[in-house]
Formats: C-alpha cells, sequence, structure tokens
C-alpha cells in the first residue's frame, strides 16, 4: 500500500476466488488529495498490468490560501490574512509544483511581486487553469517584478488578468531603435509540440517585437549562422504588420551562429538610427554559439555609442555557451534570459522589447510629488465587500496597465494615466483580481502605513475565496470500467424547485498539460436525482464540479483510473484462449499454441522467379544452331532430302492448294 507514492504497509496472505478484503490504517495530516494504490505480487500471474489499484482521499480543512512570494517568507500580506483568521500557506514560486493535486488544498493563490519566469509557461497554464476550470481565485500584486515588467505580457495568464499591459502609443516617451539577430542554425530545425519548429517561434516573438513598437521607432531583423542575413534593414516602423510577415519568413539551416557577426550586423544597422535609445536582441542557442571573436571591444564601443544588448539563450545556465552569453548580457547592460522551452519565446521577446521601449513601473516625482502618487477608490469597489470610498493613500510607485472591457476597477490612479490600481473580474469559474501596487516593499508608500490595510487585504482575499459550497447538494460518482458515474442529489426543499434550472457539470481531465474540460450532460433519474456519464480516456485523477445557482459552485468528488481499461479483468467471460481456439475452428483452422512447434515447419507459400537467365541461355543456343546450320549447310541438306522421299505421283487433295517448299540455297 502506497500513499502519494510512498510506502506506508505491506501484507502477505492467500488470494482466494472472488473479492480479497485486506485493511490498512493510515493517518493523513494534510489537506488536500492524497492518492493510494495497492501492488500486488503474485507469483505466475501473465498479466501484471492489472495488479495495481488506486484510489484517493480528500481531505477537506476549510477554504485555504497559497502566497507565493520570491524567498517564502511572511510578510504584511501574511499577517494581515492571518489576523483574520483565513488558513495561508507560504512558498517560494519558483520551487512550487503547481499541479493540480497541489493546487487541490486551496481556494485562492496569491502571487506576491513575483516574476514570470519563476513559474515558467508550463506552471501558468496550470494556474490559469485553477481559476478558468476549477473555480479558483487568483491574485496577482504590483511591483518592479510583476506585470509587464516581469513578463506577464503575452504569457498564459495575461489572458486572465483583469487589466491589459500593451504599450499604448499615447503613453509613449521615448521612441527605441532594436536590431533583432537571430539565430537560424540546423538546431533551430527542430520540431516541438504543437506542429512548430524553435525556428517558428523565435520569428513569432521577433513579429510581436515589432508589433510593440510604433511609427516614431525603427527596427532591423538579421538572420545568422555563418554570416549575417539581413531580412529588414533598420526602417520606421510605419507598416508593423509587414516588417513582422518578412520576419516570419526565416528558415533554419546552415551551421551555428557565429556570435561576433551577429553582433557586428547588428551594430551596424543601429549606427544609422537617429533614437537615443539603441538596443539589440541577440537570441541564440546556448548549446552552439560559435565565435565570439573579440566581442568585449566591440560591446565596450557599443557601450560608448549608447547601444545595449540583451541576450535570450535557447537552453539553460548549464549549457557549454551560456557563459558566454551571460557575459554579453552584462556587458551589453541589457538583459540575459534563458529557456529550455520554445513556447516561451515569443513572451521572452516581448518582455525585453518592453524593458526598453517603455518603463512600465511609473515611480514618483520627487519633484511634483513629493510626497507619493495619490488615488481615489471608487464606488464600484464596494462589489468586493465593505471597502473605504474616496481618497486612497499615497504610494510611490505601480504598475502602469489598463482596465479590460469587462473588468471592474476598484481603485485608479490621479496621475495623467487613470490607471486601474485595483480591479477585479469573473473568469471561466473562478474569479481574478490585481493590485497593481506594491503591496509589501519599498513603493508601497502610505499605503503600508494605512490604518485600513488589513480589511483592503482581507476584503480581496476574501472575495477570491468566494462563499461557501452550497450544503443543499449531494454528489457522489463510481467508475465502472473506463467509465465514470457521477450522481447528484438536491435538497427537495430547494427554493428553485420548479424552476427547470439543471445544474451544469464539468469534469477536469488529469494531467501536467491544461487539457480542455468535459461538460457531459445531466440526465433526471428521479423527482432531485441526476445522473452524468463520462469516459475516462487517460490515467489519473479526474475532478469534477457542479454549477449550480448563479456563480455557486460545488466542488464533487474525483475518481481515479489507475490503469488502461483493456488491463481489466475477464471475470465471467472466456478466456483470451479459449476465444482464440473457438476462432479456430468455426474457421477450418487448426489450434497450434506453441509458437516454436509453427517456426519448425512452416507452410510453403508461391514465390516468383524470373524467367530472364533461362530465355537468355535459350537465345544463345538457338544463335549457335542457327550459324551452324548456314555453315554446314544443315537447312539445304535437310530440305533436299525432303523433297527426295515424296513421291511423284502423289497428288495433293482436291480441297487443298498446291504448297511448294522453296528455300535459299547457298551459292557455292
Amino acid at each position: 500500500m502506497l500513499r502519494n507514492g510512498r510506502p506506508i504497509a505491506t501484507q502477505s496472505g492467500p488470494f482466494l476466488t472472488g473479492t480479497n478484503r485486506f485493511s490498512f490504517r493510515d493517518l493523513i495530516e494534510e489537506a488536500g488529495i492524497h492518492n493510494y494504490s495497492v501492488e500486488l505480487d503474485v507469483a505466475g500471474d501473465p498479466l501484471l498490468e492489472n495488479n495495481v489499484g488506486a484510489g484517493l482521499v480528500r481531505v477537506d480543512t476549510g477554504p485555504r490560501i497559497l502566497v507565493l512570494n520570491s524567498d517564502g517568507a511572511e510578510g504584511n500580506i501574511v499577517r494581515a490574512l492571518r489576523s483574520a483568521r483565513l488558513p495561508v500557506d507560504v512558498a517560494v514560486a519558483g520551487t512550487h509544483p503547481l499541479t493540480q493535486d497541489a493546487l487541490d488544498p486551496y481556494r485562492a493563490v496569491i502571487i506576491e511581486n513575483v516574476p514570470a519566469k519563476e513559474f515558467g509557461r508550463a506552471k501558468m497554464e496550470r494556474l490559469a487553469q485553477f481559476v478558468e476550470d476549477l473555480g479558483g481565485g487568483l491574485l496577482l500584486t504590483g511591483g518592479q517584478r510583476s506585470f509587464g515588467v516581469g513578463g506577464y505580457f503575452n504569457s498564459p495568464l495575461d489572458d486572465v488578468l483583469p487589466v491589459s499591459m500593451e504599450i499604448r502609443e499615447e503613453h509613449r516617451k521615448t521612441r527605441v531603435a532594436i536590431a533583432i539577430a537571430l539565430d537560424r542554425s540546423g538546431s533551430m530545425a527542430v520540431s516541438v509540440p504543437g506542429g512548430k519548429t524553435k525556428m517558428d517561434l523565435a520569428n513569432l516573438g521577433t513579429a510581436e517585437c515589432v508589433r510593440l513598437l510604433s511609427a516614431g521607432d525603427s527596427v532591423a531583423v538579421i538572420a545568422v549562422d555563418s554570416t549575417p542575413h539581413t531580412i529588414q534593414h533598420l526602417t520606421p516602423v510605419d507598416d508593423p504588420e509587414a516588417i513582422a510577415r518578412k520576419a516570419l519568413t526565416i528558415e533554419s539551416m546552415g551551421g551555428g551562429i557565429f556570435v561576433y557577426e551577429a553582433l557586428v550586423a547588428a551594430g551596424q544597422e543601429l549606427m544609422k538610427a537617429e533614437q537615443a535609445t539603441k538596443h539589440i536582441i541577440l537570441f541564440s542557442d546556448a548549446a552552439d554559439s560559435e565565435e565570439p571573436g573579440s566581442y568585449k571591444s566591440l560591446l565596450s564601443k557599443y557601450e560608448s555609442a549608447g547601444i545595449t544588448v540583451s541576450v535570450i539563450g535557447l537552453g539553460t545556465i548549464a549549457d557549454p555557451d551560456a557563459k558566454l552569453l551571460e557575459d554579453i548580457a552584462k556587458l551589453g547592460n541589457g538583459n540575459i534570459m534563458f529557456t529550455n522551452d520554445p513556447a516561451e519565446l515569443p513572451r521572452l521577446f516581448t518582455e525585453d522589447t518592453m524593458s526598453v521601449a517603455r518603463s512600465s513601473f511609473i515611480e514618483k516625482d520627487p519633484e511634483t510629488q513629493p510626497n507619493g502618487i495619490t488615488g481615489t477608490s471608487l464606488a464600484d469597489a464596494q462589489l468586493l465587500g465593505n471597502l473605504t470610498l474616496g481618497a486612497f493613500p499615497t504610494v510611490d510607485g505601480y504598475n502602469l496597465s489598463y482596465l479590460k472591457p469587462d473588468a471592474t476597477a476598484a481603485v485608479i490612479s490621479n496621475d495623467e494615466y487613470a490607471a486601474p490600481w485595483a480591479a477585479f473580474w469573473y473568469r471561466g469559474l473562478g474569479r481574478v483580481a490585481a493590485l497593481t501596487l506594491e503591496v509589501d516593499g519599498q513603493f508601497s508608500g502610505q499605503f503600508g502605513l494605512w490604518d485600513s490595510y488589513d480589511d483592503f487585504l482581507i476584503t480581496h482575499a476574501r472575495w477570491l475565496l468566494g462563499g461557501d459550497d452550497p450544503d443543499d447538494i449531494f454528489v457522489d460518482i463510481a467508475r465502472q470500467g473506463q467509465d465514470a458515474v457521477i450522481t447528484v442529489e438536491l435538497d427537495p426543499n430547494r427554493p428553485d424547485k420548479g424552476s427547470g434550472e439543471v445544474p451544469e457539470l464539468v469534469v477536469v481531465p488529469p494531467g501536467d498539460d491544461r487539457v480542455a474540460p468535459i461538460e457531459p450532460d445531466f440526465t433526471w433519474v428521479g423527482p432531485d436525482t441526476l445522473e452524468g456519464h463520462f469516459r475516462m480516456d487517460r490515467t489519473g485523477n479526474w475532478r469534477t464540479l457542479v454549477k449550480t445557482r448563479g456563480r455557486e459552485i460545488k466542488r464533487g468528488p474525483a475518481v481515479s483510473l489507475p490503469y488502461s481499461p483493456e488491463f481489466d479483468p475477464r471475470e465471467g467471460l472466456p478466456t483470451g484462449s479459449e476465444i482464440l481456439a473457438e476462432v479456430a475452428e468455426l474457421s477450418g483452422g487448426v489450434e497450434r499454441p506453441d509458437v516454436l512447434d509453427v517456426l519448425k515447419n512452416p507452410p510453403r507459400s508461391a514465390s516468383t522467379s524470373s524467367l530472364l537467365p533461362w530465355l537468355f541461355i535459350l537465345g544463345i543456343v538457338l544463335l549457335i544452331l542457327e550459324i551452324a546450320g548456314r555453315r554446314l549447310s544443315l537447312w539445304e541438306r535437310l530440305s533436299d532430302a525432303a523433297t527426295a522421299s515424296i513421291p511423284e505421283t502423289m497428288k495433293p487433295r482436291g480441297w487443298l492448294p498446291q504448297w511448294k517448299l522453296s528455300l535459299p540455297r547457298r551459292e557455292a
């Protein structure tokens, strides 16, 4: 017996025909789903795949909150939530697995000023699934490592958040010239999940960079292998889509990237630029970056010319050329970003472009805003809870973003941007809020000292948790082979009885990669009982949710598929050998169970042989006979002998024509 993969008990004993029961004891001390499995060791069993059983136990300790930060320390936000007796766990963002099972104990997740790179694409996909498919709550707080500057633009969480992080033309204060040098070596032709190549994703990242720029900016695109190939010379971004289309045509070919040549070509393009801000983005394989040349002296010249260099490395810091790429970014006064997930490339390209094209973290102006940036709490803040309206305490900085159409702003800034400081919305089955101000840190300003600081955060947390599970509904589930049957019993005295409203069933498949949920239909099997069916096409834990009145969600039990259904025991059915023997008998064949016996006397089978060699020999023989006949006058002798043997008195039959055989004679 194992719990979550760890052995907890072992027993030995005889197995009898039918059901055998064994008892185990275990004490669970943590909330969430715990996976139990039983493995049988049976001598002589020819089918080992079904010698395992699986089940799960969910321990529900009430709504809990998970706070993810950069160091795992319990800061002011944790202190505030615990003051309201809200159960809170704290973890380092980069180390938490964020799987379905790991998130099961929690009703809400708070990300406190953590960059997107700490999660990676896969974990952010699972956080989006936690919200939209599993009905969880999510709060993202601000700071210099969050929102746009933290790399969340174009990330899997971008669509989930109630604010957008794009660069808007009216808020641009600087113009930039960017040269993008792309590794197009042979390694970039490798396919990745989704049907694209590494080169395709780098091209997409380049296209997104171009789309972030505007007419006052300039861009150049260079593909590099052993030599640079200019795809787009430095040009104003008057038509970003036309430039993006060119970038999307780059194909992988040639040897490894020559780094020095790439930097030289990009710098030559930027020397033509009129913009004060000049920047190079170098994309290269961290395991195959060749010919760095005298890059240090080159980067020193670039520094004098005001050119910065960022590097995006495909790979990890452990790769052979990672140190070189790190040094280039350091000497170039730019960013260094590594990823071994090619699907992350578009996000990384846009993250670096945004850091150059616009400072999306707004800091107070010491001269005009010595006490900080002021804000206003709007009337819609009451939708979250009992919040103070009107003047909001000042902050020393915030992340510039924009309210999405269906979202609601609770607090906005009083500066030229009127940007949302607190925004929220419903997303899928869950709830999402954004606090673009820094909750606990250097830029918290007077907000961090506010008397209502705790109440403000607690109100947001309670809204994210949602209400209690409906208590007038009972959900049960059972597995029947590969199928699951879910039964929902409704309260006979429910207030909406007779309204015709039917609860909705949502089933979330297992897996590390996000899979779209399925929504089987319910059917009435009694006055207050519904039943739904769904088929499990993969092993693991299948989660169920029942959506009732309005936005109420009842978390149903989960069910586990331990092994593929074809390995199910065939109770009450003939064995496979019996079925095959019957097939042989009905088809007029024979039963030959010994494979070695079959191979000893294989049946004769038709085969083909070429007649060409025999025809060739026949042709040679005929040719020799023809030559011999002519040389030895054999054909004349045979003709004379045949003529002499015919009597003169012999007359041909009247109904036959007279034939005369005349053969050519050889001249003496």
